[in-house]
C-alpha cells in the first residue's frame, strides 16, 4: 500500500503529512457515527487507519514511522487531536454560505485563518 510504503521511507529529520479525502479513524466523523458501524455507506465517510499512526517494527520491509502530521477533509467538521504519534486535523468548512438563504459555513467551528506548524 502507498501510505505505508511512504511510511517506511527514511526520512532524516524531515517531517511527513498525509493528506487523505476521508477520516482517518471512524470515530472522527459525526455522519459514520449516525450511520453506525454496520450501515453501507459507513466507507464512504472514514477509514480506520489507527495502525498507521503508531511505530512498528521492521517486518523485512523497514520499520513503520508514523506521520507528523494527517490532514482530512469530507466530513465538513472540525477535528484536532493526537492519536498515536500523528496529530489529526480536519478544519472542513462545508457548503455555503449561499445568500440569502444560507448565511453561515455547514461547520460553524471552520477557522479561515487557521495555521499549522511543523
Amino acid at each position: 500500500m502507498f501510505l505505508k510504503a511512504e511510511m517506511r521511507k527514511s526520512r532524516s529529520d524531515s517531517k511527513l503529512v498525509v493528506v487523505t479525502h476521508h477520516a482517518p479513524v471512524p470515530e472522527m466523523s459525526h455522519e459514520a457515527g449516525e450511520l453506525g458501524t454496520d450501515h453501507g455507506l459507513c466507507p464512504a465517510y472514514p477509514s480506520d487507519l489507527r495502525s498507521f499512526m503508531s511505530p512498528a517494527p521492521d517486518d523485512g520491509r523497514g520499520a513503520l514511522r508514523p506521520p507528523d502530521l494527517w490532514i482530512y477533509g469530507h466530513t465538513h467538521e472540525s477535528f484536532d487531536a493526537v492519536i498515536g504519534d500523528t496529530r489529526v486535523v480536519s478544519n472542513a468548512k462545508g457548503y455555503g454560505p449561499w445568500l440569502p438563504q444560507q448565511r453561515a459555513w455547514d461547520n460553524p467551528h471552520f477557522d479561515p485563518y487557521f495555521v499549522i506548524k511543523i
